[in-house]
């Protein structure tokens, strides 16, 4: 399981938004050199709370599982790499011009975010996040 350390901002229509403090959480994890959180002060995500109370400024820890970490990257980073790769060998012999081949490619890559953009709600449910109380000693 990956986990993060967080605090919990808000609670509302069964959501739980805890605020990760990625500087503590992230220290000893081995993909914090393209984890987007490792980059970021701070980051607000939304868990599904299912039967556990919570409350506004609650130390708290969520969870992924590892395998949703790796798919996670595969989408944002290895997919648009291998897209705008692939699109270059592809249109630049076809334009016979860098510059036209280079604008044709970012603009797969451009939709490509789109279109991820779009599916936003469909893959949330995909990357869903647990929540514990944190236990201290």
């Amino acid at each position: 399981m990956i986990s993060h350390k967080g605090v919990v901002e808000k609670i509302e229509q069964g959501y739980v938004y805890v605020k990760i403090l990625s500087e503590s959480a992230c220290s000893a994890c081995h993909s914090k050199q393209i984890c987007g959180l490792a980059n970021k002060k701070e980051k607000i995500i939304e868990v599904k709370n299912v039967g556990t109370t919570f409350c506004k400024g609650e130390n708290v820890i969520v969870e992924m599982k590892e395998s949703l970490g790796l798919k996670a990257v595969l989408f944002a980073y290895l997919f648009p790499l291998i897209l705008l790769i692939s699109s270059l060998f592809i249109f630049i012999p076809l334009t016979k011009s860098e510059i036209f081949g280079f604008l044709i490619s970012a603009g797969i890559l451009a939709l490509y975010y789109y279109f991820l953009n779009l599916m936003k709600e469909k893959i949330k449910h995909t990357f869903e996040f647990k929540i514990r109380k944190e236990i201290s000693i």
